[in-house]
């Protein structure tokens, strides 16, 4: 899988449908009388793909908020479904609404709220989190992010308050905003785009944006029991978890995307064979977590498990509150090459429980800090019990670390132990059968 045609047939796309924000449910979806939702045109995509037509949706430049779901079912066909942009960049699919009429209330202004839940509930199996860590309301003044806080005695410059009992929010706007003219959106949806159960699928050239999930709980994109999928020049930013994930998806594509600024992970994907993730950012995640000092567990620039049959190619991932990227469990055939992890806060790569072979060659590992974080002071590059890894002309410099080394190989001494997903077979491995040549 090295070119998109291999990926996604999309020369059979024949029929083409329009969305604008501007337009009308009532109107046919042509490019002169575009459909005003992401939803209308995902029904008549759907339709068309029940009847073997392939759809190419293109949404014209403006701010959709909306959240929208592709559930294929047992009517799916191979018809090749693309929903792009008509200019690269211009549609943005937001989480959040806009919220006009704010009452001044000494420093701070205050607005109607309709409650999200409150603080969400703590995932299975998982450590203790810090209420902050999980909420999942956002503000933004002026496209800025506001800093949430729990109480409204903390209130300063640049914070934000929700009061779900009193169905309250109230914003301590920066220095100098006006907020009769200021342009403020508050994030209320979960999810950006679901898709689930579709072949022959693309996204080219959006935007994601926003989205309000709990842990767990939703992300800018969600793809799910999936196959063949093309992740094209999109981007994914400011969401509160997540900015894209796959779950039990195979023969998928992420290439020339960025996943910036999202309060958990930027890129996962959970289970999955023949992976391709080329020339992608995941930089700046983790804000959300670490809130509430949670670095590790479940979070990192770019989190895998499950991988078999994946190549990384020209992967950067820096200043992520995290480790820039991490391998947990049952990842085999893995290939890392130009990998730059630089500037995280923690680890720069976590190998965890894998069977291999994972080879890293010609990546830098630079500026990490790990011994900023005393609870997983361990190395740069960390293997928990992982086989057959290759390392090879790779530079590591000026990584802080106050345990281990540079490369730390480590792990249970008993193995651990998981079972594939693709064999059934029950495995036990360690940390052995690595290989280190030409490194820096």
């Amino acid at each position: 899988i090295t070119t998109v045609a291999s990926i996604v047939p999309e020369n059979l796309e024949t029929a083409f449908i329009y969305v604008d924000p501007n337009g009308n449910a009532s109107n046919s979806g042509t490019q002169s009388q575009p459909l005003k939702t992401i939803q209308a045109a995902v029904t008549a995509a759907f339709n068309n793909n029940k009847n073997n037509i392939g759809s190419r949706v293109t949404l014209n430049p403006g701010t959709y908020r909306q959240s929208s779901v592709y559930q294929a079912g047992v009517s799916n066909t191979s018809a090749p479904v693309t929903f792009q942009a008509a200019a690269t960049g211009t549609a943005i699919i937001d989480g959040a609404d806009l919220y006009t009429g704010w009452t001044p209330s000494g420093s701070f202004f205050t607005h109607s709220w309709s409650s999200l839940g409150g603080t969400c509930a703590l995932p299975n199996l998982w450590p203790k989190m810090w209420p902050i860590a999980r909420r999942r309301e956002m503000v933004f003044v002026n496209g800025t992010s506001l800093t949430q806080v729990i109480s409204a005695s903390e209130l300063i410059p640049g914070t934000f308050y929700v009061d779900d009992a009193g169905s309250l929010i109230s914003v301590y706007p920066p220095a100098g905003t006006n907020m009769s003219t200021a342009t403020v959106e508050g994030a209320i949806r979960a999810n950006g785009f679901t898709l689930s159960g579709a072949t022959n699928f693309v996204f080219r050239g959006l935007v994601f944006q926003h989205a309000a999930a709990c842990p767990q709980g939703g992300n800018g994109l969600t793809v799910v029991t999936s196959d063949h999928v093309l992740v094209d020049t999109d981007q994914f930013l400011w969401n509160n978890q997540a900015g894209l994930s796959f779950f039990k998806t195979s023969d998928f594509v992420v290439q020339n995307s960025v996943a910036n600024h999202n309060g958990g992970t930027g890129m996962a994907a959970n289970q999955g064979k023949n992976v391709t993730f080329t020339t992608n950012e995941t930089s700046y995640n983790n804000w959300r977590n670490a809130m509430g000092a949670f670095y590790g567990w479940g979070y990192a620039g770019g989190k895998f498990f499950l991988l078999h049959g994946a190549t990384f190619n020209g992967w950067k991932s820096y200043y992520n509150q995290a480790a820039g990227g991490w391998f947990d469990t049952d990842n085999a055939n893995v290939s890392i090459r130009s990998l730059d992890s630089s500037n995280n806060l923690v680890e720069g790569m976590f190998l965890e429980a894998n069977e291999g072979p994972i080879s890293i060659t010609s990546s830098k590992f630079c500026n990490n800090k790990d011994n900023e974080v005393p609870t997983g002071s361990f190395g740069t590059l960390i293997s928990g019990n992982s086989e057959f890894v290759t390392v090879s002309s790779t530079l590591f410099y000026n990584n802080a670390i106050s345990a281990g080394g540079q490369i730390l190989i480590g792990g249970d001494s008993n193995g651990r132990t998981f079972t594939n997903w693709e064999t059934n077979q029950s495995m036990t491995v360690q940390s052995q059968n690595w290989t280190l040549s030409g490194n820096t």
